[in-house]
């Protein structure tokens, strides 16, 4: 199932983006801000992928049980992780909106000038990105797992159930080089 090695390289990107936007910042002395400040609206495959009985029948045969649902709930989780980082991206996008002001840049830090009614019509937007990124951040490690659990699984109980050595089984340094390339 390619989708389950999909999903594991779009999380693993993901990561890292988040990952780098925080250490970029800390690296600045941002580290006292929240987290929705420090991660940068992140551009992921945003592909939300669905599962046919069909794609799951060869594993339910092989009564790999914990795989199929491994796989349903993966495909499930990425989709909320997905639906989640979109609006999180969106919202932090609508702040130009309102913050018009630019008074510094300096090592890639904005400075903004805010008016009072600014500052108010922030707060619901910081309260809910800071949400986002929290809800984000800790789907991601789930969801690998999960994707880990399918994607290097599905092979070996392919494997075992035909007695098929020649089934293709996926190996970790091939999903991390591919993560490496994309983000």
């Amino acid at each position: 199932m390619m989708k389950a090695s999909l999903v594991l390289s779009d999380v693993v990107a993901i990561k890292n983006s988040i990952d780098q936007s925080l250490s970029e910042a800390n690296e600045r002395g941002l580290s006292h801000y929240p987290f929705w400040r420090r991660v940068l609206p992140i551009v992921s495959s945003n592909q939300i992928y669905q599962i046919e009985a069909s794609e799951l029948a060869p594993l339910m045969e092989a009564k790999a049980n914990e795989i199929v649902y491994a796989a349903t709930d993966m495909l499930m989780q990425h989709s909320v992780l997905i639906a989640a980082l979109q609006s999180y991206s969106e919202k932090r996008g609508e702040l130009k909106k309102i913050i018009k002001r630019h008074t510094a840049t300096e090592d890639g830090v904005l400075t903004s000038g805010l008016t009072e009614s600014e500052v108010a019509e922030m707060a619901p937007y910081e309260i809910e990105l800071e949400s986002l990124i929290k809800e984000v951040r800790s789907r991601l490690h789930p969801v690998q797992e999960l994707a880990e659990k399918v994607t290097f699984g599905i092979g070996p109980a392919i494997q075992k159930h035909y007695g098929d050595n020649d089934f293709p089984v996926f190996v970790a340094a091939q999903i991390g080089q591919e993560a490496a390339t994309e983000s």
